[in-house]
């Protein structure tokens, strides 16, 4: 791409921050949800997934990169279908196996599959995002300078922005609504072909689905919370 920027550079910008926007917001929603269904140090875990997430991009562009460059058009949009996708069912897929609780990883070694599943399920929007944002700087290496603005410039809108929508959605519905920006994103860079146009279709059904009926993450069962529910005629009247 050469130093001016026409309609279709000024696109592949903003999908760049749309998809920036997306995925430190969706880590944040991660951060908040498994602090409140396991324990505080689940934070860190989700910091660690989503830089795993990054470097598991970088390692496949590294290895494929030729083919990745031949096939960029086509790849881009489809890697940010991608990582609103894995956003939306990724509390779906992480209960495949079972419910993942941390205190009882050293005593029932089905604890280490529902872990290893629940990694999986989490790393890869971070890995299809990550790897729509560094196949972009590789191939769009004559606009490096506005890329990488518009990623910093949306990674600091994105948590700016789900700071305040914490407060207006229920966080289980969170990831279900980012995933919508990511595919926004997408949905500006493809060809507008009918097989791109029927995938897109039925990743937005998909999304929609995850939205109306989202995943809920369970509560440790040693957890405060959870030991107050074991009491007669305990219940729920109120979240917030």
């Amino acid at each position: 791409m050469s130093g001016s920027m026409g309609a279709k550079g000024f696109r592949k910008l903003t999908a760049i921050g749309l998809v920036s926007v997306s995925i430190i917001a969706f880590q944040l929603v991660m951060m908040m949800q498994f602090s409140i269904a396991q324990w505080h140090h689940f934070a860190q875990l989700v910091i660690a997934t989503a830089l795993l997430g990054f470097g598991a991009a970088g390692t496949l562009l590294s290895l494929f990169r030729r083919w990745m460059a031949e096939h960029y058009e086509r790849l881009f949009p489809s890697l940010l279908l991608a990582c609103g996708l894995g956003m939306a069912l990724s509390g779906h897929m992480a209960g495949i196996v079972g419910d993942f609780d941390a205190l009882l990883l050293f005593l029932d070694r089905e604890q280490w599959l529902r872990f290893a599943v629940f990694c999986v399920a989490y790393i890869l929007p971070f890995l299809f995002g990550g790897l729509a944002v560094t196949l972009a700087f590789y191939c769009e290496v004559g606009q490096i300078g506005r890329l990488y603005f518009s990623n910093m410039a949306g990674s600091g809108l994105g948590a700016l922005m789900i700071v305040q929508l914490m407060y207006i959605i229920p966080i289980s519905l969170l990831p279900g609504v980012l995933a919508l920006i990511p595919v926004a994103a997408g949905l500006l860079c493809i060809r507008y072909k009918p097989a791109e146009l029927i995938v897109s279709g039925a990743v937005v059904l998909a999304i929609a689905l995850a939205v109306f009926r989202p995943a809920e993450i369970p509560t440790s069962q040693y957890k405060s919370i959870e030991r107050a529910m074991l009491l007669p005629g305990a219940e729920i009247i109120e979240r917030s």
